[in-house]
């Protein structure tokens, strides 16, 4: 037996299985490498960004709607500013999505400033003309009392890209009348192919938690309403109805169903071919949340096939308080505060990571005045993060906790899909550490520089962190970039030297 033989194959054996391993490790975390591109003066005195969108040439445009004008700026492959546009637009004038076709970049607004009309109009944007023009859609009579007196007025948009048809769906709403209007362009041409209403005299607090398409390509509008009367109202007894429009050329079809509460408004569902998911959290009795509650609706036949709680157990308690304060709160059946979700990521396995803000309201006492009066200031923030990954029926299989840097607004940061793995992009405090159990700390402390973090998930609920920058020069905006064609693009907030980060 030749053992020199078999020492050089084990030894052979050994160097592959290392090598594999390290090949397997790096698959499961790689640092994105950040490359920034030449800056250029920003014209826009403000971080309104409403969309940037990528051209299949590698062009980019982005969008601003402001109050009285809508810009767009073209941007090379490279990055560098080639174009600079803006076109007036009214006051009353909504901004309501924007989809590429050819060499287009087509955005749509809806405008009520005409007495008794609802008018919707196009941006057409050609990205190697430059040409920038604005055309109006079409302009529908509505009812008078809902045009001149309506306490809410409102749109949603939705492209189908499978029949290149776009719709738009508005509803207004007075007292005890509510007025819906579907109608359906061609999205090349912008010709308006059909249109449907619909009204519904009830006393009715109806808002709209969705617009979807089918595979039949009909629209299907998933909304609820509380079912009050005046009795109800006395009484307190008012019930909520979930209800389902489906709308094509040939008409509306309506289907209802009654629930004890009511849905989260504000929350985007999760949908899949056959089911509709919606998250919502509840609040403990001593208050703060601690409990999500899944609801799956079978699309077919339009009920609610289940009701999934979970409860957050201990290890969610210890990620947020620490082991010893969350013991106690748990024990104590105490909620974690007030949160707010939003960001719902699909996963690659059909199921889907929920991100929630911590809300907070801080009071600042003042000192008195010159006749001796003492006042207070209160602010809303946004704090820490809730992440939890939701399987593909309906079941919460982990959750976990990061504190990052307080955000004066809602979802100062970006999450996206690479990989199988969900990527959380955040400013946080420039000296990152960990919790007792390991959690990442991304704080900001007191006269502290800030820092550009991306926070990393698998599937299986394994964390890393990776620390892209410290914000010395250049501050970048997460929440306004976008995951394209493998790279994660945001640009900065300076005004004299803006810049665009790539993140690959």
């Amino acid at each position: 037996m030749d053992f020199k033989r078999i020492l050089n194959l084990k030894s052979l054996l050994l160097l592959v299985i290392i090598m594999l391993s390290t090949q397997a490790r790096g698959q499961e975390f790689q640092n994105l490498k950040a490359t920034t591109t030449r800056p250029y003066y920003d014209k826009v005195k403000a971080d309104s960004i409403t969309a940037l969108k990528f051209h299949s040439s590698q062009k980019a445009v982005l969008i601003r709607a402001q109050k009285s004008y809508i810009s767009f700026n073209l941007f090379n492959a490279s990055m560098n500013l080639v174009d600079d546009q803006k076109v007036k637009k009214s006051q009353k004038e909504v901004y309501l999505g924007e989809y590429i076709l050819g060499d287009r970049v087509i955005a749509l607004t809806h405008s009520f400033a005409g007495r008794g009309f609802s008018t919707l109009y196009a941006y057409v944007y050609d990205v190697n003309t430059k040409k920038l023009d604005k055309k109006e859609l079409v302009a529908t009579p509505i009812d008078k009392r809902l045009g001149l007196f309506s306490t809410k007025k409102n749109s949603e948009f939705i492209i189908d890209d499978a029949k290149a048809t776009f719709s738009i769906v508005t509803t207004f709403k007075r007292k005890d009348l509510i007025q819906y209007s579907f109608i359906t362009f061609d999205a090349n041409s912008l010709e308006k192919l059909y249109s449907q209403d619909l009204q519904r005299q009830d006393l009715r607090n109806y808002v709209i938690l969705d617009v979807l398409l089918n595979k039949q390509g009909q629209l299907e509008v998933f909304g609820q309403f509380t079912a009050e009367s005046l009795q109800a109202k006395k009484s307190d007894n008012a019930y909520y109805v979930v209800t389902l429009d489906v709308i094509d050329e040939n008409g509306i079809v309506s289907r209802e169903i009654e629930i004890d509460e009511p849905l989260p408004n504000g929350v985007q569902p999760i949908t899949t071919d056959t089911s509709i998911y919606m998250n919502t959290f509840i609040e403990a009795e001593t208050g703060g949340v601690n409990q999500i509650e899944t609801s799956v609706f079978d699309r077919n036949s339009f009920t609610r096939s289940e009701q999934l709680v979970y409860t957050f157990d201990q290890s969610v308690y210890e990620a947020f308080f620490g082991a010893e304060r969350g013991n106690r709160k748990k024990k104590k059946s105490k909620g974690l505060g007030e949160f707010n979700i939003n960001y719902i990521v699909p996963a690659a396995d059909k199921g889907y990571f929920v991100l929630a803000e911590l809300k907070e309201i801080i009071v600042t006492m003042s000192g008195g005045g010159v006749n001796g009066m003492a006042g207070s200031t209160t602010r809303t923030i946004y704090s820490d993060l809730l992440v939890f990954y939701i399987d593909n029926s309906g079941k919460v299989v982990w959750a976990d906790h990061v504190e990052k840097g307080v955000a004066s607004s809602p979802r100062a940061y970006n999450a996206f899909i690479e990989n199988d793995q969900l990527n959380i992009l955040v400013n946080g405090g420039r000296n990152y550490d960990t919790t007792k159990n390991g959690d990442p700390n991304l704080r900001q402390g007191f006269l502290e520089g800030s820092a550009l973090y991306r926070v990393v998930y698998t599937l299986g609920g394994t964390q890393k962190v990776q620390k892209i920058q410290d914000n010395k020069d250049d501050y970048y905006l997460p929440r306004y970039g976008a995951y394209v064609n493998g790279k994660f693009i945001m640009i900065s907030d300076s005004r004299s030297k803006r810049r665009f980060m790539f993140l690959e």
